[in-house]
């Protein structure tokens, strides 16, 4: 389990360290995300959703990254290759993260 910046936890299990480099790639790939996950959760704390949107100059990195959130759960819906898991769905449902941001404008 991961806790974030508000001492919440994120239920997620990290597998733990390995000298093998696709493991180690894969668990620095998912910190980052993790990261960029408790970015949106503190947008959401001062803006009440998670409707970052695309010219977001405070952080253009977190408007890109939800962007590619919502491309990657298109493309699983699809049946194409996404690197958007069943548990990443999960935690941003958790947060109320909209999917289709053109619906909620």
């Amino acid at each position: 389990k991961v806790m974030d910046n508000n001492n919440d936890v994120i239920p997620i299990t990290i597998e733990g360290q390995s000298n093998d480099t696709s493991k180690n790639a894969s668990a620095n790939t998912r910190n980052c995300w993790l990261a960029m996950y408790k970015k949106l959760k503190a947008y959401k704390s001062v803006h009440g959703n998670c409707l970052v949107p695309r010219s977001y100059v405070d952080n253009p990195r977190l408007a890109s990254w939800v962007a590619e959130q919502r491309k990657q759960y298109r493309l699983n819906k699809l049946g194409k290759t996404s690197n958007m898991s069943h548990e990443r769905v999960r935690l941003l449902n958790h947060l109320g993260f909209t999917w289709q941001a053109q619906c909620a404008a």
